[in-house]
């Protein structure tokens, strides 16, 4: 090539190289989550929720979980932030600080969206973004295959045993350290409900328990862990996939992991009363 046509080329390959180092690492070639962030989302925040995404698509691609629709994830820069968005998708001022104090997120329901609080405790922390991203990604998941009209402690169970696997899969810690964390959690609590309340397919009774204080994220958590012990988070995703397909869940439950519920509630609570003596 001549040398006048070689310099321009050069020069040209130079800053494409350049422009591609510049773009924000925002995962492009995802095509089933789009990330939007707050101005003053600082770089250490964005990079932990990357990271979290990339475990979570290698999670998707394993257990060959599909999304029908591509989900939106908001990351505010601060506790002002995630009030002002919360706002803007239809939460009243009221509603919106309450969530604030409450929560590191939220998955919208029925939207295809998630919002995440920009705090501290997840910025410094990675560990912190693998506990509440994965577990409100999977939420998603519950909503385009089919959650309605399943039990209370499901619907909860399953997100927090998918944030375990994205963490043990990240490296932090082996799922049993986690699982073992949630029987703490049991063994000291004052009271604890039966595994029959948690069975209720109201919502509300299951927020009013974990309102009252007792450990329902955990006591759900270790049943979903003993339905798949054995046969691992493939049984979750087939109880979906179930329910996807217009199965009953009852009959979805039963079918899937061998178990009429009723049964299965009462050996959960000699099990408790177990890890309580």
């Amino acid at each position: 090539m001549p040398l006048h046509l070689r310099r321009p080329l050069l020069a040209l390959l130079s800053a494409l190289l350049i422009l591609a180092a510049a773009v924000p690492a925002l995962a492009a070639e995802r095509s089933w989550v789009k990330v939007t962030y707050d101005p003053g989302a600082p770089q250490q925040l964005r990079d932990n929720v990357e990271a979290s995404l990339d475990t979570v698509a290698d999670l998707l691609t394993e257990y060959r979980i599909y999304l029908t629709r591509p989900i939106t994830v908001i990351v505010s820069a601060d506790h002002a932030g995630y009030v002002s968005i919360l706002t803007s998708y239809g939460y009243t001022r009221e509603k919106a600080e309450q969530t604030a104090k409450q929560s590191a997120g939220v998955s919208l329901g029925q939207r295809p969206v998630i919002i995440l609080k920009g705090s501290d405790a997840l910025r410094r922390d990675r560990q912190e973004v693998y506990r509440v991203l994965p577990h409100e990604l999977f939420h998603q998941v519950q909503s385009q295959w089919g959650k309605l009209g399943t039990v209370n402690w499901m619907v909860e169970a399953a997100p927090e045993l998918f944030r375990i696997k994205a963490s043990e899969k990240a490296g932090f810690a082996p799922a049993g350290v986690y699982l073992a964390m949630e029987t703490l959690k049991i063994r000291h609590a004052k009271a604890i409900p039966s595994a029959a309340e948690l069975a209720s397919k109201n919502y509300a009774v299951f927020s009013g328990l974990a309102g009252k204080g007792y450990p329902v994220y955990a006591m759900s958590t270790l049943m979903l862990s003993k339905l798949v012990e054995d046969a691992g988070f493939d049984k979750v995703v087939y109880f979906y996939q179930q329910l996807h397909h217009g199965a009953d869940p009852d009959k979805a439950f039963l079918a899937t992991f061998r178990v009429p519920m009723g049964w299965f509630a009462k050996d959960m609570d000699t099990y408790f009363a177990s890890l309580r003596q």
